[in-house]
């Protein structure tokens, strides 16, 4: 079974497992103020796992689980009786807690290292290179990576934690009184998260290492904070952005040859860095803007408050209200945002071109007028069909069959906007899919393909925009059915009311046998030639080995 990924695509699963289930507890952890404590907990938790090694001899023991898991807790409890005992703030508490008891393990690592198979690069930086090869095996079978078993079944065990005490949860991060006057045990509550939180940081402790647990900890939670006031899309986006450092991180430290957790944690940190300064509400450019316009704003909303209506496919939203023409192309970054209720709109490649030499053969691929067609059917839907028009493929290879050429595969997707679509500088939106095999033999899929695509969006400064998607394939080629994930950045600039350009990262993992780890990078530019008319153009270039090297694309989009 370890055969179904590449090694990086085991790599990738790994922290965005661990990103995951840490931005499911971490979330409340930065909501309580208490983010450092993971910190603490991440690094105390060592004499637990050095002593329980001892008492073992084994790394794989649920003894060092255990004896982790009660280090975890006795950090809590130990910082929260020098806070209200001795006379220190909650910061200088976990301080003091933290440094000795991670000082104490270094110690036992150091005096007992010929007894203790452990080292502090191995707690600080963890082993995930190395996932790929720690295989689960199980009556000769070969399950998979054991790390990748550990943190998936601890994904779900966090999630039920927090599905189950959702409410309790909830009051005790925003008003603990309030919780503790409803009858909720505020204590309990308390250390049930601790506790969580502890599982959570020992069962990534040797997999990822004390670095990245903290920064999925924290890192990811605090830039959605600064997105969003809802603590379920928090979650949401706290899990994307843990996802998307480790897609992203993965690809970073194979291109700087450099340590894979550390490169995790820098682009979690990039991505804090950006929502800081330019999100939408809480950054600090936004901040600065609604000082000068509050008062402005809240005289226009008292003047003109927006009328209530509900518009569809058949009371089409009036045209003087219609929102800004926003598209799906040119960047494969698909938009969050739907075409207006009642309305229609055509977006294709009027023509695109690829090239692709490995070995001594090249293979070019001509498009002609791909198709999507959208129709809004609420303000908050719409729907696609999407279909190339005509495709020729030819190759070099003097065994091959000639050029193939004719209509592509059809897609039919559904999008739904889950917030942001009037007027919100963020937006979250979920597009379902099925792609059906009606092209010509060799030009598209062997059967039905099915998948979720789930785009997001940022206005960062006036004129900016940043753009991320992840999307899930399910495909089939007859015989086999693999997997396919696709994660993408995009950062997008007004230069000026009509002209606009943008820059694109793009990664593909396939849990297919033969399925290589894909990167390329995108760019290009959009002239906008009214309200509802748009040319663009652009180029890719591929950044593996197993990427086409080389692609061209001119289209457009008109909207009606």
């Amino acid at each position: 079974m370890t055969e179904l990924l590449p090694p990086g695509g085991w790599i990738i699963l790994t922290g965005a497992l661990t990103a995951i289930s840490c931005a499911l507890v971490g979330s409340f952890l930065v909501l309580r103020r208490m983010a450092m404590l993971g910190d603490a907990i991440s690094h105390a938790v060592l004499p637990g796992i050095v002593l329980a090694f001892l008492w073992t001899g084994s790394r794989s023991s649920p003894a060092i689980l255990l004896g982790a898991g009660a280090l975890g807790l006795l950090t809590a409890v130990i910082t929260e009786f020098l806070h209200k005992t001795g006379r220190l703030q909650a910061d200088a508490a976990i301080g003091v807690t933290f440094t000795w008891l991670f000082a104490l393990g270094v110690i036992l690592v150091s005096a007992l290292a010929g007894q203790v198979d452990l080292d502090q690069d191995c707690v600080l930086y963890g082993e995930i290179a190395y996932v790929p090869w720690d295989p689960l095996v199980w009556n000769g079978m070969d399950l998979g990576p054991r790390p990748v078993w550990l943190m998936g079944g601890l994904t779900l065990l966090m999630l039920a934690f927090v599905l189950l005490g959702w409410s309790r949860l909830k009051l005790i991060s925003f008003d603990p009184a309030l919780a503790a006057s409803l009858g909720v045990s505020v204590g309990l509550w308390h250390y049930l998260l601790m506790g969580a939180v502890s599982m959570t940081t020992v069962a990534s402790f040797e997999i990822v290492g004390a670095i990245l647990v903290v920064a999925m900890l924290v890192a990811p939670a605090a830039t959605a904070y600064l997105l969003t006031d809802r603590l379920a899309v928090m979650i949401a986006l706290a899990a994307l952005f843990g996802v998307l450092s480790s897609a992203l991180g993965y690809a970073m430290a194979t291109a700087l040859n450099a340590s894979i957790a550390g490169s995790m944690g820098v682009v979690a940190g990039v991505l804090y860095a950006l929502a800081l300064v330019f999100g939408p509400r809480h950054g600090i450019l936004a901040r600065r803007r609604a000082m000068k316009l509050l008062p402005v704003a809240a005289l226009l909303f008292l003047l003109f408050p927006p009328p209530a209506a509900a518009y569809d496919l058949f009371h089409p939203r009036p045209r003087e209200s219609m929102r800004e023409l926003s598209t799906d192309r040119p960047d494969i970054t698909e938009s969050p945002y739907t075409v207006d209720a009642g309305h229609f709109q055509l977006e294709a490649d009027a023509v695109s071109f690829a090239s692709n030499k490995e070995d001594d053969q090249t293979t070019e691929t001509f498009g002609l007028a791909e198709l999507n067609l959208k129709a809004g059917l609420t303000d908050r839907s719409d729907l696609q069909l999407v279909i190339p028009v005509f495709l020729r493929e030819s190759s070099s290879e003097p065994s091959a069959d000639g050029a193939r050429s004719g209509v592509g595969d059809l897609s039919v997707r559904v999008k739904w906007n889950a917030f942001g679509n009037d007027a919100g500088a963020t937006a979250l939106a979920f597009m379902p899919f099925i792609t059906l095999p009606v092209a010509a033999d060799g030009l598209g899929v062997a059967e039905p393909t099915i998948g979720l695509i789930v785009p997001f969006s940022v206005d960062l400064a006036p004129g900016w925009g940043l753009g991320t998607m992840v999307e899930a394939d399910w495909v089939s080629d007859g015989e086999d059915r693999s997997l396919d994930l696709v994660t993408s950045l995009v950062v997008g600039r007004d230069v000026t009311s009509t002209f606009g350009a943008f820059v694109e990262g793009v990664t593909v993992v396939s849990t297919a046998p033969d399925g290589p780890f894909q990167a390329l990078l995108n760019g290009g530019v959009t002239l906008a030639l009214s309200p509802n008319a748009r040319l663009d153009g652009g180029v890719r270039v591929g950044l593996t080995d197993s990427t086409e090297d080389l692609g061209l694309f001119l289209g457009l989009a008109l909207r009606r």
